[in-house]
């Protein structure tokens, strides 16, 4: 009866997940919000359009993100003040904690390793091309 509920319940948020996650990509689907280039002429979309559509699309992973990581810091902190005497419960909350500050590390190190190289790419000042200038 255990291994059936918690199935259930298992189905349950996978849904919910799903539908968060549809409901979450509608809006740029339909709109087009991340491509941002070649809807009346598709002459428009160039190299800078391309790094443009990275970092609109960088800025939507940065946000859900972090929505992701406060909810699973709320969801490990209700666990820790919800079972106080319950060692294995706590010790579980607290894997909780580690897990998401280490996926949040890799995140942010991640954002910032490819923000640094499209912004090298992208700021002719930057020196990144400067073999390619005349001298």
């Amino acid at each position: 009866m255990k291994t059936f509920l918690f199935k259930k319940r298992q189905i349950i948020i996978r849904s919910f997940s799903i539908l968060l996650l549809v409901l979450v990509l509608l809006p740029f689907i339909s709109f087009g919000a991340i491509v941002n280039c070649g809807n009346s002429d598709p002459s428009e979309c160039n190299f800078y359009s391309i790094t443009r559509m990275v970092n609109e699309g960088l800025k939507w992973f940065m946000g859900i993100s972090i929505s992701v990581v406060t909810i699973s810091f709320a969801i490990a902190g209700g666990m820790m003040l919800l079972n106080p005497g319950d060692s294995a419960k706590r010790s579980k909350a607290k894997e909780v904690f580690k897990n998401t500050i280490i996926g949040l590390i890799i995140v942010l190190t991640a954002y910032l390793i490819v923000y640094t190289v499209l912004k090298g790419i992208t700021n002719p000042d930057s020196g990144v091309f400067r073999f390619l200038k005349d001298k």
